[in-house]
């Protein structure tokens, strides 16, 4: 499971914690493979947090 609220994975027995959140119980290849486009968020503050997407 990931949380993209929280942009951590957890296991299932964790998942109430996260129950408003919003999450997938599952991740498939392409995105494990390229997590940049689609798993991490972009932070909200350009200028001051530097960011780079390989």
């Amino acid at each position: 499971h990931y949380c993209y609220t929280c942009s951590i994975m957890f296991p299932e027995h964790e998942q109430s914690d996260h129950v408003d959140h919003k999450y997938t119980e599952s991740l498939k290849r392409q995105q494990l493979r390229q997590p940049c486009r689609y798993i991490l968020q972009p932070l909200e503050n350009k200028r001051s947090d530097a960011q780079f997407f390989f």
